[in-house]
């Protein structure tokens, strides 16, 4: 169902770009996976991910 294919190219555009943001903040050195802004996009990925699945 091309409709269907569409919107999954789109949750792995969403969750490719979280990982991007993600690790990009991570590189800086100014981030830790114990700060909250990680925490959070760890959390929106997830949900992209797990949303993506159904």
């Amino acid at each position: 169902d091309a409709a269907h294919a569409c919107v999954n190219e789109s949750a792995d555009e969403h969750v490719t770009r979280l990982l991007e943001e993600r690790d990009t903040l991570l590189r800086t050195g100014v981030y830790t996976h114990d700060d909250r802004i990680i925490s959070e996009l760890d959390r929106q990925i997830q949900q992209a991910v797990s949303g993506r699945n159904t």
